[in-house]
């Protein structure tokens, strides 16, 4: 299924063929962490950490790459809350102007 998410994707990394020119960049932000996933409460901690290593494994084998670049996804990582201050930062910045 194509989300309209997965379409500007296309676009932006394919901009080029549609218009002979690169991506125009006008702002480069600082990196912020994205694509969060998160285990329901119901999965005990035993199961997380069988699920976890599986996930993280995708970018180091062939198989796992497919399923990353089908789904324009970086290999996943583990991180930590405070991984996130960044963003409530911003988040804060962005909140006092409106």
């Amino acid at each position: 299924m194509t989300t309209e998410h997965d379409q500007i994707l296309f676009f932006v990394k394919h901009f080029h063929l549609f218009t002979g020119d690169a991506f125009p960049r006008i702002f480069r932000s600082i990196r912020i962490p994205h694509t969060l996933f998160a285990a329901h409460p119901r999965l005990s901690e035993a199961e997380r950490e069988k699920i976890t290593p599986a996930l993280i494994s995708w970018g180091n084998s062939n198989e796992g790459k497919e399923i990353l670049k089908d789904k324009w996804l970086m290999p996943f990582r583990r991180i930590s809350d405070t991984d996130y201050d960044i963003v409530r930062e911003i988040k804060t910045e962005v909140d006092s102007y409106l």
